[in-house]
């Protein structure tokens, strides 16, 4: 992908999968977005950053089960360092310090401090961000929709499902080359490929499972693609994919009960419940009618001198050309 080909262009950007990347790698979350945003500004691409708000009620299961798991794996980490603590045995310490890293980089923990610090440093060089009140895939999906943005750049693939030009770095980059192997999925012409509508393509993603029905067994892609191909409707394909529970006593009203589930979670990804006015407070809504705001230079050069050690040439980018002096 060429980035000189979105010179001018508007990327919305679902900043809290960036920040859980950069934690899981051993790095800087601050940095990360710094080096992102300089990178953009230089390519001539205005990004507005997006945090996450209230999930809806649907994903309460995913994030319970998330949250238990993360909750977990902190526990562990902190039983494996007392442990490296009394550990005097080199070859036990380095597997004991490789669990916690691998524990680390399985479930970051995005803290608010985290969050706090790189919105105070957006703030300071004049990006534009908002707190939304949903989650940021909601927002996001629907300014795109409506062509307030020509795409969406994260690391979470349900963009697709939702119709969203989405912009995704290759899995594996180091940080050294995170801005070189990028791909540009457009969801035309990946449902156009497969042979499908847009609606049945949505169908697929449904079938195929997301954050919005959890417990539910994914159908196989192959299986759930050739009935879709075939003009079966997701009821018709879910009644057969369970088919073999239809034994069971209370069956009749739980293939209702999982096809409403399913029905809802197709709803969500086609935004078809989406308010403009759930999605952002009056604080947000105001701040986002105002447009692009000024670089607070104060704020900016205190975070020059907090991280001195940045390449000079971001600060360069960064700070308005009149007031970049050395240090």
């Amino acid at each position: 992908m060429r980035w000189q080909n979105w010179s001018g262009c508007r990327i919305g950007i679902d900043i809290q999968c960036f920040l859980y990347r950069a934690i899981s790698r051993g790095q800087s979350p601050l940095e990360a977005i710094a080096c992102q945003l300089v990178y953009f500004k230089t390519k001539n691409i205005n990004v507005i950053y997006i945090f996450d708000g209230k999930a809806p009620i649907e994903k309460d299961a995913t994030n319970d089960k998330r949250g238990i798991e993360r909750r977990t794996a902190v526990d562990k980490c902190s039983i494996l360092r007392a442990a490296l603590n009394g550990e005097n045995d080199d070859r036990k310490r380095l597997q004991l310090e490789q669990e916690i890293r691998d524990l680390e980089m399985k479930y970051p923990v995005l803290t608010h401090e985290i969050k706090d610090e790189v919105k105070r440093f957006l703030y300071a060089t004049g990006t534009m961000f908002i707190c939304a009140s949903c989650e940021s895939d909601t927002l996001l999906a629907y300014w795109y929709r409506r062509g307030v943005i020509d795409a969406v750049a994260s690391h979470d693939y349900d963009f697709i499902a939702r119709g969203c030009r989405l912009l995704a770095p290759k899995q594996g980059l180091g940080p050294e080359d995170q801005f070189e192997q990028w791909e540009d999925y457009q969801p035309t012409k990946i449902w156009l490929g497969l042979g499908l509508t847009e609606s049945k393509f949505v169908d697929l993603c449904v079938l195929l499972g997301s954050d919005y029905s959890p417990g539910l067994p994914i159908v196989p892609w192959k299986s759930a693609l050739h009935a879709l191909q075939h003009n079966e409707t997701l009821d018709m394909i879910w009644a057969r994919h369970t088919f073999s529970n239809w034994r069971q006593i209370d069956m009749k009203q739980k293939l209702a009960s999982e096809i409403t589930i399913l029905r809802r979670a197709r709803r969500i990804l086609c935004g078809d419940d989406d308010l403009p006015d759930t999605m952002m407070d009056s604080i947000q809504t105001d701040k986002w009618s105002l447009g692009q705001q000024n670089v607070e230079l104060a704020a900016l050069h205190e975070f020059r001198k907090a991280y001195s050690n940045w390449c000079a040439d971001w600060w360069s980018t960064l700070l308005p050309s009149s007031t970049v002096v050395s240090s």
